[in-house]
């Protein structure tokens, strides 16, 4: 959790009303799950895509548009936006705009403002943290940031998870890991590895260029194209695409490009995997081997689950199982919203002002 709020020990009595639901911040996609409406068993789940589209910069003044597939469906006009990349120009105000329209997504004009769970890993830079707190400041009126290894456990609901196991979530921006042994993991029982989704995107960006260098691809496509074709060995699919070429309609075959680029996560991911296993008491270690649980949009790749574990056991961990969790990329969302109904009125806080421009 992080301390970045200030202290609430005023007495605010909190609304007998007051939802309280989860929320994934993630680099490319965004997850929310609230509380069940009237005459509905299940909380709700909204999934949006974490960009925005403005009117294109030679176009004054620069007015903005919306969010999510609906800025998808104008990016031939407008300006598409990732307010996570790397290098984006005003990203306090981007990320300002996005919280706005997210608001009218999840609350209805009128209504007290909710209490959510956010996720934010304890390994996150100070950027990060501060782009998550400008969007939770527009959103909430009491908040709480929690580890993303910890709400997977939570979002899990499994005994078996939270006793002996490493969970590892495969993102966009990085990816992450943690010891999960029946309590909150501690600062030097997670391993963060630089790499993700994205990295994978970059990878991709690379070899088209290098094979069809009049071939433009925003990195939306670049990331929506990984989502449908991306596979590693020992995975096999055929991967063709139908592009607008030289003038010309031609399907292409890109199953080697997709291959390479999606292996670059391996490395990376294995890292992180047997740098937590080294942290593993020596005489639990084995439990730990048994029970490696891959979660988060990536692990969704085929063939990389069945590669982790070949690769591990090739390097002594005759143990290992690795598995996908079901549902993984809600399962951080499903945590935060479970753990904000147990929280008591006192651990939440009030969120700072905090406008990162």
């Amino acid at each position: 959790m992080l301390d970045a709020e200030e202290d609430n020990s005023c007495e605010m009595a909190p609304d007998p009303e007051t939802r309280r639901m989860g929320l994934d911040l993630g680099a490319y996609e965004t997850r929310f799950v609230l509380p069940a409406e009237d005459g509905e068993s299940q909380p709700r789940t909204i999934t949006v895509p974490t960009l925005l589209c403005y009117s294109r910069q030679e176009a004054e003044p620069m007015r903005f548009s919306c969010i999510g597939e609906k800025a998808l469906a104008r990016r031939d006009h407008m300006r598409l936006v990732q307010p996570f990349r790397a290098g984006v120009e005003g990203r306090g105000l981007i990320l300002r705009d996005f919280a706005q329209h997210l608001r009218d997504l999840t609350q209805r004009r009128g209504e007290p403002s909710p209490w959510a769970v956010v996720n934010c890993s304890v390994g996150a830079s100070e950027e990060e943290k501060a782009m998550k707190r400008t969007i939770a400041n527009e959103l909430f009126d009491r908040v709480l940031f929690v580890d993303d290894s910890f709400l997977l456990a939570v979002g899990l609901a499994s005994q078996e998870v939270c006793q002996h196991s490493i969970l590892i979530d495969v993102g966009a921006t990085a990816i992450r890991g943690a010891l999960m042994h029946g309590e909150t993991p501690s600062p030097e029982e997670h391993v963060e590895g630089p790499s993700g989704g994205f990295r994978v995107d970059d990878a991709l960006r690379r070899s088209f260029s290098l094979r069809y260098p009049e071939l433009i691809l925003t990195g939306w496509t670049l990331s929506r194209l990984k989502e449908a074709l991306a596979f590693v060995a020992p995975a096999r699919r055929r991967c063709e695409l139908q592009l607008q070429y030289r003038n010309k309609q031609k399907l292409v075959d890109v199953t080697e490009v997709i291959q390479e680029a999606c292996s670059t996560i391996v490395r990376p991911l294995l890292r992180v995997a047997r740098e937590l296993l080294a942290l593993c008491p020596s005489d639990e270690v084995e439990a730990f081997q048994r029970n490696i649980v891959l979660a988060g949009g990536c692990a969704e790749m085929p063939g990389l689950v069945a590669r982790v574990e070949e690769e591990l056991r090739a390097d002594g961990f005759e143990l290992a199982r690795v598995r996908k969790a079901a549902d993984s990329k809600m399962l951080v969302a499903k945590g935060a919203h479970r753990w904000a109904q147990l929280l008591r009125e006192d651990q939440w806080s009030i969120p700072l002002f905090s406008f990162a421009r």
